[in-house]
């Protein structure tokens, strides 16, 4: 649902419509300009960012180690 209003409008009533696309009631509001233009404000929700371990993992899932072997003794068989 798209709300039209003038900028009075929006200046005194701001928290209530700020309120209304917060909360889902309206999609966008459309504030008309005397010089025809028209300002839209509408809800977008931002991507999270991804944490340090999160990139790492898409790493090695993108790039898998290949030709590490497993030793065949322990490491006090060494010593």
């Amino acid at each position: 649902m798209t709300t039209t209003i003038t900028n009075r409008e929006l200046l005194r009533n701001y928290r209530e419509i700020k309120t209304e696309l917060i909360q889902g009631r309206v999609k966008t509001v459309e504030i008309e300009q005397k010089n025809g233009y028209v300002f839209v404000l509408e809800m977008k929700k931002k991507r999270a960012e991804k944490t340090p371990f999160q990139k790492l993992l898409e790493d090695i899932k993108a790039n898998p180690v290949t030709g590490v072997k497993r030793p065949s003794a322990d490491l006090y068989d060494y010593l």
